[in-house]
């Protein structure tokens, strides 16, 4: 069995910061860059299934970002994944979720997962769009008849219980 997991890093602000010149943001020196809080979820539900299947699975992390991203994927790897792949060209430096979402389902076809996880929404922008995108192409793809995605494919995205802790999973077959 493989899992692929979706990361994002995300930034934060220190716990001093300052503004920029102008007044009209935050000086780019004061934040910090950290695995999306959400995917932390993700990637730990992940690896609970990887120890329950011993060495039957296999979780892959991909995340899309330029080289400063790689902190991000090493958090996740340092978490027992098995590998990263990290995907990045500059004209998605201003990429939207649903366009972050079209370049992991061509992570999706290449790998061929059995599972796909992504964490429910970003930090940052608080945008739940990447994971729900991602269902939503792969089920499209899925129903191409010279479709190379195999069938049977399973979407998770982890959340933190909203209500008393503990998890919640949205699922959704491809089939």
């Amino acid at each position: 069995m493989k899992i692929l997991v979706a990361v994002k890093q995300v930034a934060f602000l220190d716990d001093e910061f300052e503004m920029r010149d102008d007044g009209r943001d935050v000086d780019a020196d004061f934040f910090e860059k950290d695995l999306n809080e959400f995917d932390h979820f993700s990637v730990e539900e992940a690896m609970l299934i990887k120890e329950a299947a011993g060495d039957a699975a296999e979780v892959v992390i991909a995340i899309i970002g330029d080289e400063d991203a790689d902190d991000a994927l090493r958090t996740a790897l340092a978490k027992g994944a098995d590998r990263g792949i990290r995907v990045w060209d500059d004209a998605l430096a201003d990429a939207d979720g649903v366009a972050v979402a079209r370049v992991l389902a061509r992570v999706v076809e290449r790998e061929k997962p059995d599972m796909v996880f992504t964490g429910a929404q970003s930090a940052d922008f608080g945008s739940a769009v990447t994971g729900m995108a991602l269902a939503g192409i792969l089920v499209r793809i899925s129903e191409e008849p010279d479709s190379v995605f195999a069938k049977s494919r399973t979407v998770i995205s982890a959340i933190p219980g909203q209500f008393g802790g503990g998890w919640s999973l949205r699922c959704g077959h491809v089939s």
